[in-house]
């Protein structure tokens, strides 16, 4: 079962983030291009890789009040993620570990441990549209929408197969405090082992119970940003579950296994490596290299529109709307320039400028004379 959540999760992900994809906008910068757009699949989404630690707060321990250390255990998380705007990202991942939690008190003992299977979809939100470009951190949070599996065992009984019997000496021993032959009881030790499946047991009488529900996470953390295509993520993640029976224990329990009407939950404190893959479809041939010099000839050539009448199409046109006066153009559309003094030979009154002279708006240059001119008048207004 936990083999068909992994594959349906990446069937999900690689569908519908790829048809996110085809409407997302590239980072990029492009040259604007007059009629329709190229048509581009863009699937650019972030790979992520995880560890970290499951805390778990339900009727076993009151909660867990105290965030006792003991009580977590491993978890591992991937992530698939892809930007829908620069400050709004979808992802779907697959949360795997161990939780576990025990009371022992005078009045109580229980203990539980679970293996749990965890597949959703979050959305993120990290701010970017609020914060300095040149930042090295995006902090975010998240919210999303989750199933999870759970199979809860408790250790129920010694490597002997003994019951434990919880005296109110604090001792352990193989038979209860009230039975007859009690003076023959013999203590006994924990050994650690959840062996004994907290449903099939049926302390409580709740029968076949589903070891299967939803949850709503919620997470907060930040992004480090390493290079261009590299992330270290910490975050933390509160799982508010659906169902009460994660532990084994409800407020349908029996004697002092009572506990209360709230749903379980589940803390994933972590940190992850992400990196960014990229795929691209392949460019449509007809936009390849729209700016190559070395396809103008074969643009001119081609059956297209030319708006200004320069005999170079408006495709490959640099200079639109060339006036009648300024023909003939060179191979991109622009009057000529015979000198390069920056002035277009159909306004230069002088033809052939030293080449770099400094040059007035009519495209004749600066005598030593112009510039004793400028100097008096500088003077003079000094």
């Amino acid at each position: 079962m936990k083999a068909f959540y992994l594959i349906l999760i990446f069937l999900c992900t690689f569908t519908v983030t790829g048809v996110v994809a085809q409407d997302s906008t590239s980072t990029e910068k492009k040259p604007k291009i007059e009629g329709p757009e190229p048509l581009e699949f863009v699937f650019r989404p972030q790979l992520s890789m995880g560890i970290g630690m499951f805390t778990f707060y339900g009727d076993v321990a009151n909660y867990n009040k105290g965030f006792h250390p003991t009580v977590s255990r491993l978890g591992y998380d991937l992530r698939l993620i892809n930007p829908l705007t620069d400050y709004l990202d979808m992802s779907f991942y697959v949360l795997f570990g161990q939780m576990s939690a025990a009371e022992r008190t005078l009045t109580r003992n229980v203990n539980f441990n679970t293996n749990i299977t965890t597949g959703g979809i979050m959305l993120n939100y990290n701010f970017a549209h609020l914060l300095n470009d040149k930042r090295i951190i995006d902090p975010y949070i998240s919210v999303g929408f989750e199933s999870f599996e759970f199979l809860s065992k408790t250790d129920y009984r010694d490597e002997n197969g003994n019951i434990y019997y919880y005296w109110s000496d604090g001792t352990i021993r193989n038979m209860d405090e009230n039975d007859p032959n009690a003076e023959n009881a013999v203590e006994i030790y924990r050994d650690y082992v959840y062996d004994s499946d907290i449903r099939k047991l049926n302390l409580d009488g709740f029968g076949d119970y589903s070891e299967r529900s939803w949850a709503i996470p919620v997470e907060i953390g930040g992004n480090l940003h390493l290079g261009k295509r590299v992330n270290f993520r910490i975050g933390t993640s509160m799982h508010f579950a659906f169902t009460d029976l994660v532990d084994g224990i409800t407020v349908n329990s029996v004697g002092n296994r009572k506990g209360d009407a709230k749903n379980d939950k589940f803390l994933y404190t972590h940190f992850a490596l992400s990196y960014d893959l990229i795929y691209s479809k392949p460019k449509d041939d007809s936009y390849e290299d729209l700016f190559n010099p070395d396809r103008f000839e074969e643009y001119r050539n081609s059956d297209s529109i030319d708006s200004d009448n320069d005999l170079v199409v408006d495709l490959a046109d640099l200079c639109a709307n060339t006036p009648e006066d300024a023909r003939p153009v060179d191979e991109f559309g622009c009057p000529l320039d015979s000198d390069k003094d920056g002035v277009p030979d159909y306004r230069d009154d002088e033809i052939n400028s030293p080449e770099g002279a400094d040059v007035k708006e009519n495209g004749v240059a600066y005598t030593d004379e112009d510039y004793e001119l400028a100097y008096r008048m500088y003077m003079d207004s000094t």
